[in-house]
């Protein structure tokens, strides 16, 4: 009886934990160890507010989304070692970061922070970060999302949500399964 009573206490602590682990709140003011690596959020910037004129068909808006992506990109590709992170920034303010699927999840918090913090600062705008692990040779799985708090743009909640593996059916015969989105 008293095994079954600890076996029992034990398994809703671990199921808490892992609620906890999975939905949480991230005050903004948290700094990770790449936010010095190169190129840095200011020069970021300041090659960003270089931009003020309309060039090739695309706004000043769209010149400066795409060159923060890139640059962004490159801080964590060029770092060793190297780390392969994508952003992309999407119509209505929604940035999309994506993440190798072997990354640990407090390494993307920090990636995602750094993203949605250095998004504002330097496109003026407020973004919403959906994130995604990458597969190679297939689509990117949305595993996650930063979303600020209502009635407190300083704190975000990062919550994630991973689907069943795209190959994981297969084992059994039926249809492969498809991420669901998000709500």
């Amino acid at each position: 009886m008293k095994r079954g009573a600890l076996f029992i206490v034990i398994i809703l602590l671990l199921g808490g934990a892992a609620f906890a682990w999975t939905h949480h709140d991230v005050p903004s003011n948290i700094e990770y160890d790449f936010k010095d690596w190169p190129p840095e959020a200011n020069e970021i910037k300041s090659q960003i507010q270089q931009i003020n004129t309309v060039k090739d068909g695309k706004t000043v808006e769209v010149q400066r989304e795409v060159l923060f992506s890139e640059l962004f990109k490159n801080r964590f590709r060029t770092h060793t070692p190297m780390k392969a992170i994508g952003v992309k920034i999407e119509p209505g303010y929604k940035l999309k970061l994506m993440c190798p699927a072997r990354m640990e999840p407090w390494e993307i918090d920090g990636v995602a922070m750094a993203a949605w913090k250095e998004s504002q600062d330097d496109l003026g705008k407020p973004y919403e970060v959906d994130i995604f692990e990458t597969y190679i040779g297939t689509a990117p799985i949305k595993i996650g999302e930063l979303r600020t708090q209502p009635g407190d743009q300083k704190t975000v909640h990062i919550a994630y949500k991973y689907p069943d593996a795209p190959h994981s059916s297969a084992v059994n015969g039926s249809p492969a399964t498809q991420p669901m989105p998000m709500k």
